[in-house]
């Protein structure tokens, strides 16, 4: 049983890697198992190497298409959300001028919703700055954002109220930003199944 799991955990890993070359670091990774019982902590150790070896992703002028319906809702649901938490921290941050009652607990929210509208506020305007190809339009990529969500979503549900409930939501809502954002600007022809289909 340990053998087929870690077989398949390596082979997810290297899809990352060229084709040509796939089997040959599968080998090897599964001989250097052998000398290690913990090999589930062991293959997050490879995950940078596999990075590093990925194939080149270029996208083809060809593969340019008009803006879709979805990137456009995606990245509007976040200007709508950045809209309406800047309204609460300014109508918030005006009661207590007025009113006073500063206490530690209004100071925090107060911090964090400012750390969260400068962030998302940069997310909205330039996506990150990166765009990665791969995770929009390959099927490990589509995988991979499915695995964020659905993941967040199910952190939310045992810990709405904690920071690791705050973290996954911010989790979501960067996810979906900068997918809108990319596929606003630098749409592709071939879509992930989560930016497409959700």
């Amino acid at each position: 049983m340990n053998q087929c799991l870690r077989t398949l955990l390596l082979r997810v890993m290297t899809r990352f890697i060229a084709q040509d070359r796939r089997d040959r670091y599968l080998n090897d990774w599964l001989a250097d198992y052998d000398h290690t019982p913990r090999f589930f902590l062991h293959a997050l150790t490879f995950l940078p190497a596999a990075f590093r070896l990925r194939a080149p992703f270029e996208v083809r002028p060809e593969d340019a298409v008009h803006v879709q319906l979805l990137d456009r809702f995606l990245l509007l649901q976040s200007k709508v959300i950045w809209g309406i938490a800047s309204f609460l921290f300014v109508t918030y941050l005006l009661t207590l001028l007025i009113l006073g009652g500063w206490t530690g607990d209004s100071l925090r929210w107060l911090a964090s919703a400012a750390i969260f509208l400068v962030y998302a506020g940069g997310l909205i305007r330039t996506g990150l700055g990166v765009d990665l190809p791969w995770l929009r339009m390959t099927r490990l990529g589509s995988f991979l954002q499915l695995v964020l969500v659905f993941g967040a979503l199910v952190v939310l549900v045992h810990h709405p109220e904690q920071f690791i409930g705050k973290l996954s939501l911010l989790s979501i809502f960067t996810l979906w930003t900068w997918t809108g954002y990319w596929g606003m600007h630098r749409p592709l022809k071939k879509r992930g199944f989560l930016s497409k289909t959700l």
